[in-house]
């Protein structure tokens, strides 16, 4: 088979101001673009990393706090049993003066077992474990991981479809190295028909 190559241009006064990539530039075989690379960041301190997982959500907490580093918050997903998951992690990375990665994660929710541990008429506390979930953060007068759906299981161990709405609500609390999020699971009054 052989492979194509797809060249585009896009002519830079047709790129919104905000969007036009920064000045710093290389050049590669006459075409120029911005300098972009992978960089692996280093463990900060020892640490518990979140369990493999697939299906999970990642969303981006912006800083409100001078100096405030953005955060990434993870939740649930599959885990290697095939296992709904339903843990919250916290993952920062810092860029050193040398310009090379340091990350921290945090566990800020456990979470629930695998199975499902209430009947669907018991009250929660937290969202039951869940993969293929909806998540986004929203940066309201209270910072909150939104997240809708998804699939966990039932009563029977069966797979099952999610239809309920969570927030995790952020607190920052900010110590003299780092700002560190906490919070905890509510599950906002739903109205409308």
């Amino acid at each position: 088979a052989m492979a194509s190559q797809v060249k585009m241009t896009i002519a830079r006064e047709d790129v919104p101001k905000g969007l036009q990539p920064a000045q710093s530039r290389r050049k590669s075989g006459g075409d120029d673009f911005p300098e972009a690379r992978w960089r692996q960041p280093q463990a900060l301190e020892e640490h518990t990393p979140p369990r493999p997982r697939a299906g999970h959500s990642a969303v981006l907490q912006v800083p409100v706090l001078c100096g405030e580093t953005p955060a990434v918050l993870v939740y649930g997903g599959l885990g290697d049993g095939g296992l709904p998951l339903g843990d919250t992690y916290e993952l920062r990375i810092l860029e050193t003066e040398d310009q090379s990665l340091e990350f921290v994660w945090s566990l800020l929710d456990a979470g629930g077992k695998e199975h499902c541990e209430t009947a669907p008429w018991e009250q929660q506390s937290a969202p039951r474990p869940r993969a293929c979930h909806s998540a986004v953060f929203w940066s309201g007068s209270q910072r909150s991981m939104v997240i809708f759906g998804g699939l966990g299981m039932g009563l029977e161990g069966e797979a099952k479809a999610q239809g309920d709405c969570w927030l995790y609500t952020i607190v920052s609390q900010r110590s003299a190295q780092q700002a560190q999020a906490v919070g905890g699971w509510k599950r906002p009054t739903l109205t409308g028909g």
